[in-house]
């Protein structure tokens, strides 16, 4: 890839650094002398391998390409946390945290980046110890080309603003934020949208909007008036990250007239399929990208083969079922069947149930620790509550709702399957990523 092919029309808006012009856009050529510069500064270090975490998403591009220009290894850090840290120093040579800038250099040269150059992402899903996941640029590059050619997202006139809900730091923010737009001439805005005031900011570009979000922002859409009334600036809604409620999907097309564009895969396997919601239909089979090939194990959870990887194939934990090629049902996840009382149980469905009750926004079902039994367990549930669920609680108690959600849950699941530990949140605990880490659902119950 070379860098230098960029357009010259500015890549990234809404800018707060002083090297942006007044209109608070920074250009190509302005990014491209950035990056010659942070190069030239790495070619003169004698490290193999950096950590890099940058909360801005203009300096975290610089740096990044510029490392990968500088023929450095790159691991993407989600957090600069000291624990984060401490787990990755061993394995680096150095730790660039929100590093500094650069002069911009006057002339800009080799800026190329070799297909073979790599980057690990530090990466645990919701379960599990950290591990580092490897990743060779070309890899990347094959994801974007194929986002393009199968959204095509990017009109020729490049004539679209890339904003987003996640950060660009994780694989879906990287490849939909940055690399997907930066590629194909798009515009980038620089900040994470987090309040509804960074949303209406964007009224002023008067331009096409593709968001990149997650299922937590999805669900917080519903009530946000000011935004639904200039939600006519949208033309791709993608949303990755976790499931998307069906009932929130509804809600988003409702509100806005558009269908969001779910995304599965992992850090792993890259994407492996997409769907959209249409009107009130219920959510459509996944269909998997060009080039993926599927398959089920023994276990019946989902095999494949991608052109993202070596040519093997790759065992899932998902349960799935093949329809006719290209589409497939995802049916949950092999790691989230538990045992209860020797019965089976599968977390996902418990959810799935919960979910459609009125009282409930969105729960998460966990295995908690019987306080007074060594070495028995209970189901637990985090429950975010409705509106209704709100109200219902403060009318009649917390022992009341608790009976009323396992009454509703015992018409499909025998009594010892039911839950016997509730917590009660104003917001599930989603990370950056729009994943529920095990570890800070199990603290709730620790008290």
């Amino acid at each position: 890839m070379h860098i230098s092919d960029f357009s010259q029309d500015p890549l990234f808006i809404g800018v707060p650094f002083q090297w942006s012009d007044s209109t608070g856009k920074v250009s190509a050529a302005e990014f491209l002398g950035r990056v010659q510069s942070a190069k030239t500064y790495c070619l003169s270090l004698q490290v193999r391998r950096v950590a890099l975490f940058h909360d801005e998403v203009v300096p975290f591009a610089v740096w990044l390409f510029a490392l990968l220009s500088a023929d450095i290894e790159v691991v993407l850090l989600p957090n600069n946390k000291p624990h984060t840290v401490q787990e990755t120093v061993s394995q680096v040579d150095t730790v660039w945290l929100q590093p500094d800038w650069l002069p911009s250099a006057p002339t800009v040269c080799d800026l190329s980046i070799s297909d073979q150059a790599q980057l690990w992402f530090l990466t645990s899903g919701s379960t599990g110890a950290p591990k580092l996941v490897g990743k060779q640029f070309w890899q990347l590059q094959k994801e974007v080309q194929t986002l393009q050619q199968t959204f095509q997202c990017v009109p020729q006139s490049g004539a679209v603003l890339f904003a987003a809900t996640v950060p660009h730091y994780h694989i879906y923010g990287l490849l939909f934020r940055l690399l997907w737009p930066l590629q194909h001439g798009a515009t980038l805005y620089s900040a994470t949208i987090e309040f509804q005031e960074q949303w209406l900011a964007l009224q002023r570009f008067d331009t096409a909007v593709t968001l990149i979000s997650s299922p937590a922002h999805i669900s917080r859409y519903e009530g946000l008036q000011l935004v639904q009334n200039n939600a006519s600036q949208l033309c791709r809604v993608f949303c990755s990250g976790g499931p998307l409620a069906n009932r929130d999907a509804a809600a988003f097309f409702l509100q806005t007239g558009y269908g969001v564009i779910e995304v599965v895969g992992s850090t792993e396997t890259g994407g492996i399929g997409w769907r959209q919601y249409q009107s009130e239909q219920s959510l459509r089979p996944w269909q998997a990208f060009t080039g993926i090939e599927l398959s089920l194990t023994p276990d019946q959870c989902l095999r494949l083969r991608t052109p993202y990887l070596a040519a093997t194939w790759h065992d899932t934990t998902d349960y799935a079922e093949l329809l006719d090629a290209p589409y497939f049902v995802l049916c949950g996840r092999a790691d989230r069947i538990v045992k209860l009382e020797e019965k089976r149980l599968a977390l996902a469905e418990v959810e799935s149930l919960c979910n459609q009750l009125p009282w409930l926004q969105q729960a998460a079902a966990l295995l908690v620790s019987a306080p007074s039994e060594r070495g028995r367990v209970q189901l637990g549930l985090v429950v975010e509550l409705s509106h209704e669920g709100q109200e219902y609680l403060n009318v009649h108690g917390k022992r009341a709702l608790n009976q009323q959600i396992r009454q509703a849950l015992s018409q499909r699941f025998e009594s010892v399957l039911l839950p016997r530990k509730f917590r009660y949140v104003s917001r599930l605990p989603f990370n950056e990523q729009g994943k529920l880490p095990l570890q800070q659902l199990e603290a709730l119950f620790l008290s």
